[in-house]
């Protein structure tokens, strides 16, 4: 199947791209699409939003900190920044 969708979110998914309720998903849209129905969106945008996150976008790199007890530390940063996986790994 000819899906277009950022690299690292198929190779995540492309084993759901071969299952029976994808293949009829897929047949369902096409089916309604030649009835004369309005699909939204438009086909090439169904799987835009992967496109703009990719599964594999690296967050954080090469990151230390140390923090002394009685210390406050606020973490600030843009949203995707890597705040969340930062604190995730903090043990």
């Amino acid at each position: 199947m000819g899906i277009k969708i950022e690299e690292s979110w198929k190779r995540m998914l492309e084993n759901e791209f071969e299952k029976e309720y994808f293949k009829g998903l897929i047949h369902f849209i096409k089916t309604e699409k030649e009835a004369g129905k309005v699909i939204y969106p438009p086909g090439p945008l169904f799987f835009r939003a992967f496109a703009k996150t990719p599964f594999e976008k690296k967050a954080i790199d090469d990151v230390s900190i140390e923090i002394k007890q009685g210390e406050f530390v606020a973490l600030i940063g843009h949203t995707g920044s890597g705040k969340s996986t930062l604190i995730q790994h903090i043990n």
